[in-house]
């Protein structure tokens, strides 16, 4: 399960990984920061997938 962020996003965004390794990531799938600590709270509280953000099966 990844978070969906914007179902109309477009493109990809790259991250780097000490500057070596990268991973490519669908736009769609981006919360913007100040979003996602509330779910990552939410989960680190109670283990259970958080409802305030959209789930997506990969």
């Amino acid at each position: 399960m990844i978070t969906v962020g914007n179902n109309k996003a477009k493109g990809v965004s790259t991250f780097f990984l000490m500057q070596k390794h990268h991973t490519e990531l669908p736009n769609r799938y981006l919360i913007p920061s100040v979003e996602d600590r509330t779910p990552v709270t939410d989960w680190l509280q109670t283990k259970v997938r958080p409802i305030s953000v959209e789930w997506d099966e990969v």
